[in-house]
């Protein structure tokens, strides 16, 4: 078994990060590479690929709140296992659509919407269920390092790939095999999970809420809308993609400059973990904030490699730092008294949240490209919503540290 420090992780845990890593395959790939695939195949119409982002999240939201009774009152296995048929199927259709996709994209993106909402929330609570709270922090661990590696090998593979036979077929049904091997390993789970005797109810979460004395579920609320307005799956990481590839012209250097920016990520992470103390988070949050703002002014003035280069280079140092952090504090409120039974109706919430903040970014960039489809819109999207970060500092500085 995997173990540190007399922790172990058992064997069902050990299967659900097995299909985890799997499955991020085809989330890694879809967010590097199928958007410049849709915008080729969209004659690059940007305005499109925000419309998919906006009907996915909007349909990602709706399943989350449907799924939620599923998933605290009956068996989490069901909607997981689903969620890779349809993974697997978007791919599929892609495949097979070819040319043909631009036509469908906003019925791919239900479907890919679909497909997250089964996944996450199922996810998420199997994640505790099968993790019991001692060995749960090692299971964190171990999944962010295997996310973390393959985001650095799946990028610089599948651009390699995509530029030497000038296609996406190849790297598309790779990723359709690895994603039946994660259907067929959930069938390793032996343990039969069942969900919990208590009703699933926003009502009584949201009433809870208001009983409930401590600020700290609001300001982390406050700061997952600021996380998915800004840097967390909204416009900008889409809006970052496009740019290095209208820079840069190949699928190759998109591949080699996120592989590499993924790398100086990890290293960052690695960092906060070993060596940063918690006196000092809220301080290394406003830091972060104000040396993103700085790398950001430079592409005010002047767009090249290198400034690119540079801007992605500080964009994922000072996003790593903010991550881990926010990511503390929302773990805590998860504890909070009064809320362990609301697990799941915290999750929903949490992440509807984060999507209608999504929903926003991509509704900017829809309007802007409106007003004109090229480099110095995105490079106007780029800018403000890497502004609206320091908005995070401010809102961090609300929450006591217990």
């Amino acid at each position: 078994m995997i173990s540190f420090a007399h922790r172990k992780i058992e064997k069902d845990a050990r299967v659900l990060l097995g299909i985890h890593a799997l499955s991020s395959i085809i989330r890694i790939f879809s967010r590097v590479f199928l958007t410049i695939y849709f915008l080729k195949a969209t004659q690059w119409n940007i305005g499109m690929i925000a419309i998919f982002y906006i009907i996915q999240f909007f349909t990602q939201t709706i399943v989350f709140y449907r799924l939620g009774n599923q998933v605290k009152c009956k068996n989490r296995m069901i909607p997981f296992r689903l969620s890779i048929i349809f993974y697997f199927t978007f791919l599929l259709l892609i495949i097979f659509l070819k040319d043909k996709v631009s036509i469908y994209i906003p019925y791919l993106a239900v479907l890919y919407g679909i497909a997250a909402g089964f996944y996450w929330l199922p996810y998420n609570v199997l994640l505790f269920d099968l993790n019991p709270s001692a060995s749960r922090s090692l299971y964190f661990s171990y999944e962010k390092i295997m996310i973390d590696i393959l985001s650095v090998i799946v990028p610089f593979f599948a651009g390699t790939i995509i530029d030497r036979f000038n296609s996406y077929d190849i790297i598309m049904v790779t990723v359709l095999i690895f994603m039946g091997l994660s259907f067929i390993s959930s069938f390793a789970i032996s343990i039969h999970v069942e969900g919990s005797n208590t009703s699933f109810s926003i009502k009584n979460f949201l009433s809870s809420l208001k009983t409930n004395s401590n600020t700290n579920v609001y300001t982390a609320y406050k700061g997952e809308f600021l996380r998915g307005l800004s840097y967390f799956a909204g416009a900008l990481d889409i809006v970052v993609v496009v740019i290095i590839y209208m820079v840069f012209s190949t699928e190759f250097a998109l591949g080699a400059l996120t592989s590499l920016f993924t790398t100086i990520a990890i290293l960052t992470s690695l960092f906060v973990g070993k060596f940063l103390n918690d006196k000092y988070f809220k301080l290394s949050i406003i830091i972060s904030s104000i040396v993103l703002c700085l790398g950001t002014i430079l592409l005010v003035f002047n767009v090249s490699n290198y400034s690119i280069i540079t801007y992605n280079i500080v964009f994922s140092i000072a996003v790593s730092i903010m991550s881990i952090l926010q990511s503390v504090y929302s773990y805590k409120v998860i504890d909070t008294d009064g809320l362990q039974e609301y697990r799941i109706e915290h999750i929903v919430v949490r992440e509807a949240i984060l999507n209608f903040a999504r929903i926003i970014s991509f509704l900017f960039l829809l309007i802007i490209t409106k007003f004109g489809n090229n480099f110095n819109s995105l490079r106007i999207v780029l800018i403000i919503l890497s502004l609206s970060i320091l908005l995070i500092s401010f809102n961090i500085r609300k929450f006591k540290v217990e």
